[in-house]
């Protein structure tokens, strides 16, 4: 048999064909392993994305009145409190665990923040928000407020909420106390903040 020729650089054509194959073979294997890495960041951080997003959900942290099965998104850094008046159901009383810690004695009330009512739609709303309207029902007066853009108003299914407040007592006496004053005043508008987001606890 006759030898393989050479080509003129000294290779065989074999030789020449296989340093091809292994050039595209290499190609090839960047390639894919290029194309893996991307789909697995991809992968990655869409289910970072996801797991953020569910980490905010459940961290959402809500206020809740369980006498009235409502609740709302609260963030504030004050320890919000209330109790349902004991003479009255459909009010609640409001203040902090701040403002209680006080040396301003009538700013330790449990109404020191503020009072949250509520009333069905044909209940005559009583106080100083009934001038509002001029029929005085609940419904009336909650239009009459939406109307001129309060924020101290809420409606969840039956009933419609107004607040009032806070406590004039610990108001009068807080100016003496600078520390009760703005512990009073932020406990009001954390109440405040509530009413905006105020809903019905799921079931």
């Amino acid at each position: 048999m006759g030898k393989l020729k050479n080509d003129q650089n000294g290779f065989s054509y074999v030789e020449v064909l296989l340093i091809l194959i292994v050039v595209l073979l290499v190609g090839f294997i960047g390639y894919y392993v290029y194309h893996s890495q991307k789909n697995t960041n991809t992968t990655y951080n869409q289910t970072t994305l996801n797991s953020q997003s569910s980490l905010s959900n459940s961290a959402k942290h809500y206020f809740v009145i369980k006498e009235w099965d409502v609740r709302a998104p609260y963030s504030g850094s004050l320890n919000l409190q209330y109790v349902i008046d004991t003479s009255d159901s459909n009010t609640a009383e409001f203040t902090s665990t701040q403002l209680k810690s006080t040396s301003v004695t009538e700013c330790r009330a449990t109404d020191a923040g503020a009072l949250i009512s509520r009333y069905e739609a044909n209940d005559q709303v009583v106080g100083e928000i009934a001038s509002a309207a001029s029929s005085g029902t609940a419904a009336d007066v909650y239009n009459a407020l939406v109307s001129q853009g309060s924020k101290q108003i809420a409606h969840v299914g039956n009933y419609y909420y107004f607040l009032t407040g806070p406590q004039s007592a610990c108001d009068a006496n807080a100016s003496s106390n600078i520390n009760a004053n703005k512990l009073q005043t932020e406990t009001t508008a954390d109440v405040i903040s509530l009413m905006g987001g105020l809903q019905a606890i799921p079931k």
